[in-house]
């Protein structure tokens, strides 16, 4: 039985912490014994607060699980857009590391393993995982749930996969401006939707999060940064499974499992599943589908 933890409330801080205070014994069982605890934060872009992981989710989180952890503690990003020091900055993710021995890494800087996935016509491609990643023995995935025009829905595996790969721009034109640069090694995940699906689900596998904490107390929908906008869900979960807290936070804003062809594929049973804290069945959204939507849901 798969535990998962939903709490509602007008109060992001405190969803967390319930949440998380609601599955402590099974987070500090591995926890504890744990070398390399990396927190994989949801920070793609540099400048837009509204699609990131929130510093006082972040403050929760380390507050939970910093007296259990032997070591120092890695917060790990690496951004689509824009430069990830500097989103750590605008963020205010510096200003934890005077309370938590926190270090802090850019993924797409990072020392790499080498990996391998496919093309949409099945040929080999070799990628770069950032080694933090690869080497760590406790991953937690921090994600806000969001639409995405590749794969539908992202939130606690999605974030793991979207930032895994280094992305060191070198030339001298996208050090001066970014969106001319040479194309981002993180979009050879994205292929056709079949194959995108299998890319996710074998990097996850290797690199599988031991705590989800999905911080929903704002989604994005529609078409994301584009022309998406934010509705205000204000509610959080929190598994050590993060196929399960994908789970319930579609069901809570109504997005079929089996249009998401990575969360499909995994194939969670509902019966697998136990909630605790407040009841979702009574608090559902229903939000706005990126317009790729009908290309995307045909996967299979």
């Amino acid at each position: 039985m798969i535990k998962i933890s939903y709490i509602k409330s007008e109060e992001r801080q405190y969803n967390i912490e319930r949440c998380l205070a609601l599955i402590k014994s099974e987070i500090t069982r591995e926890i504890k014994l744990a070398k390399r605890v990396v927190i994989k934060v949801d920070a793609t872009v540099s400048n837009n607060p509204g699609m990131v992981t929130n510093a006082h989710t972040l403050d929760a989180i380390l507050k939970c699980i910093a007296p259990f952890v032997k070591g120092q503690i890695t917060l790990a990003e690496g951004t689509l857009s824009g430069d990830t020091l500097t989103a750590f900055k605008n963020y205010n993710y510096l200003q934890l590391q005077s309370n938590y021995d926190l270090a802090l890494v850019d993924l797409n800087t990072d020392d790499y393993v080498p990996m391998q996935i496919k093309d949409k016509d099945g040929r080999t491609i070799d990628v770069k995982v950032a080694k933090t990643l690869a080497e760590s023995d406790y991953i937690i995935t921090v994600s806000l749930p969001k639409t995405h025009p590749k794969v539908l829905y992202s939130g606690a595996i999605h974030n793991i996969i979207s930032g895994c790969l280094t992305d060191e721009r070198t030339s001298w034109l996208s050090k001066i401006i970014p969106k001319y640069g040479s194309i981002s090694n993180k979009n050879l995940i994205y292929q056709e939707p079949k194959q995108t699906a299998k890319n996710i689900t074998e990097l996850y596998d290797r690199l599988t999060p031991k705590l989800a904490v999905i911080d929903c107390f704002e989604t994005v929908q529609g078409d994301n940064a584009l022309r998406g906008d934010n509705i205000q869900t204000h509610f959080a979960i929190a598994s050590t499974n993060a196929v399960a807290a994908d789970y319930l936070a579609c069901k809570c804003l109504d997005l079929e499992i089996e249009d998401i062809g990575y969360l499909s594929t995994l194939s969670l049973l509902t019966n697998d599943i136990f909630v605790i804290g407040d009841d979702y069945e009574k608090h559902k959204f229903k939000i706005k589908l990126p317009s790729t939507y009908e290309k995307i849901r045909h996967w299979k």
